[in-house]
């Protein structure tokens, strides 16, 4: 249209006269088997390619390193640094022609001179130590092949600043990212694959560093749970000060263990009459959050969920019958609990009562 107006009818527009509108023609990453290419630009209205594409070499394997066959007989094992001198490590897919398939346990344990590794679609899972303690580590290209990650694979690397966690991952190991202090982004493409990964523990989960969660290049904010999940796993928010606001669909039966702890901005949550538990330390320092309204649906309470929430001063129980409090979290009866009294409520659950579980009688 833009174009028409300044150029006459489309019969007249050609390269010379057309006043171009930009488009990106998307570029490609370089693999082992295949040149990429940078992205570029062309008109929309008349085709001239205006930012020609750049050939991106094929990715060449770092030289050196340590290999040891795997039991199959078909592939290999990445086992160590060998005589590497590389600052940027590139993994390669294949050695001897067969496929490589995993790296071992601390295999590149204390390399402080890599900054850049690289780790091909060949691989499906990082061991237990693998990158532990490559402080000088800046960058890391995790493939879409990759479903798990072990133990400390991470830790102390204190100079990662960013972290992209692919869909195809759906475990995390224990202390995976301990000591990462430097991060400051941990970056997704899907809320549903992200709140499907099993994190071992809270250093398990980069969110605990990072505190910024981004969805396909932008922070997340105001976070919608899609309504194809059907639990909130332990320590799956954990420290995401980005958010302001959580909506949380009907398909959920659960919050779990530290599912939102230290979300210190967070002011407001939605829990729909669909979720029946709410973990320990749920919402542990939601300093931010003021109100919120315990669905009916709701049975148990975990220990300390809304502890150290210091600006809460409502909690409103759908259904006010039933309630106790236990410091048992097997038991069946205890101390039976008025909760009418909305202040109370939230003095209870955020300070008084902290070390109990909360308990209804259905």
């Amino acid at each position: 249209m833009l174009c028409l107006s300044a150029c006459g009818s489309s019969d007249d527009i050609t390269e010379d006269n057309c006043k171009h509108i930009e488009e990106i023609i998307p570029g490609r990453t370089a693999t082992y088997t295949e040149t990429g290419l940078t992205d570029g630009k062309k008109c929309s209205i008349c085709g001239k390619v205006l930012v020609k594409q750049s050939t991106i070499p094929l990715l060449k394997a770092s030289e050196g390193l340590s290999f040891s066959l795997n039991e199959d007989k078909s592939s290999y094992s990445v086992s160590g640094l060998g005589n590497c001198t590389d600052t940027e490590l590139i993994i390669p897919h294949k050695y001897n022609n067969l496929p490589v398939t995993s790296i071992h346990s601390r295999a590149f344990y204390g390399c402080t001179q890599f900054t850049i590794i690289t780790i091909p679609d060949s691989i499906t899972y990082i061991n237990y130590g693998t990158f532990s303690g490559c402080s000088s580590l800046t960058s890391i290209t995790i493939p879409n092949s990759l479903t798990s990650i072990g133990e400390d694979a991470f830790s102390g690397c204190s100079s990662l600043s960013s972290i992209t966690i692919p869909d195809s991952v759906t475990s995390i190991g224990e202390d995976a990212f301990e000591g990462c202090s430097n991060l400051t982004k941990a970056n997704i493409t899907s809320l549903e694959a992200w709140c499907n990964i099993k994190f071992s523990n809270n250093d398990a989960n980069p969110l605990y560093y990072a505190k910024n969660l981004y969805l396909n290049g932008a922070l997340v904010t105001d976070l919608v749970i899609p309504n194809t999940v059907t639990e909130i796993k332990d320590s799956a928010f954990i420290g995401c000060s980005s958010l302001t606001s959580v909506t949380i669909p009907d398909s959920v039966t659960s919050i779990g263990y530290s599912a939102f702890v230290g979300c210190s901005n967070l002011t407001s949550i939605a829990i729909p009459d669909s979720v029946t538990s709410i973990g320990n330390v749920a919402f542990f320092g939601c300093s931010s959050l003021t109100s919120i309204t315990i669905p009916d649906s709701v049975t148990s309470i975990g220990n300390l969920a809304f502890y150290d929430c210091s600006s809460l001063t409502s909690v409103t129980f759908s259904n006010a019958n039933g309630w106790y409090v236990t410091k048992d979290s097997s038991a069946t009866h205890g101390i039976s609990m008025d909760v009418k009294n909305t202040s109370t409520n939230a003095t209870n659950l955020k300070n008084t009562l902290n070390g109990y579980y909360w308990k209804r009688n259905s």
